[in-house]
């Protein structure tokens, strides 16, 4: 009896951050190898990492701002302290720091044996906002996008940098249309309103509401 289709290697451990904020382990559970998301506690995302007996090998950055990246450095150094080895720092503009990887729209990265990530660039909350959209090889309809300040629980992120109306119809909505259409459908959603599925979160945009784009905020 084979029982491969029923085994996930994918883990993700939501950390709570400064007040109002999450970051991520992403985990390969085959490999043991991990990938931390918008860091910006080290020192919590360093015990999380010692707790769960995984191996750090790189960040993933949603965006520059410093609830999010203002991590990457320290955690950088620590690793490289305690391992003796760098961490490939990944974002989408020069802004975040400590990047070693600057990612391209629809560029592929790899965590361990089995995670495939997608970058999907949504430049509306910054103009260098990247979302990860992550598959479990062994498992393809195990699947997560890490949204960052691009949506929200009911809503998205307040567009600092670029035309609300613009992006949100050339860039966030086609991504995670791709995210439906290219993958297995209904990923989960991990941004800083964590935990409902995509499917829900575009119902709410497309369907429930709309969005001010003073505020970022839905209203019904």
């Amino acid at each position: 009896m084979h029982f491969s289709k029923f085994l996930r290697a994918m883990e993700v451990i939501t950390l709570n951050a400064l007040s109002d904020n999450y970051m991520y382990l992403l985990i390969d559970k085959t490999t043991k190898k991990c990938a931390a998301v918008d860091p910006v506690n080290p020192k919590r995302i360093l015990d999380a990492v010692k707790e769960n007996g995984v191996h750090l090998s790189a960040i993933l950055t949603t965006h520059h701002h410093s609830d999010h990246a203002g991590g990457n450095a320290e955690l950088v150094h620590q690793w490289s302290s305690l391992h003796g080895e760098k961490l490939n720092v990944y974002g989408g503009d020069k802004r975040v720091d400590a990047i070693t990887d600057a990612v391209a729209h629809e560029q592929k990265l790899k965590i361990g044996d089995n995670l495939d990530i997608l970058c999907l660039s949504t430049p509306c909350h910054t103009s260098g906002h990247v979302c990860y959209y992550v598959v479990d090889r062994s498992n393809p309809s195990d699947t997560a996008v890490f949204t960052g300040d691009t949506l929200f629980l009911g809503g998205c992120g307040r567009f600092f940098e670029v035309c609300f109306s613009c992006c949100l119809y050339s860039h966030i909505l086609p991504c995670f249309f791709v995210c439906e259409e290219t993958y297995e459908p209904h990923p989960h959603l991990f941004g800083c309103g964590s935990g409902h599925r995509l499917d829900w979160a575009l119902r709410c945009i497309g369907h429930l509401g709309r969005l001010t784009p003073s505020e970022g905020r839905m209203i019904r």
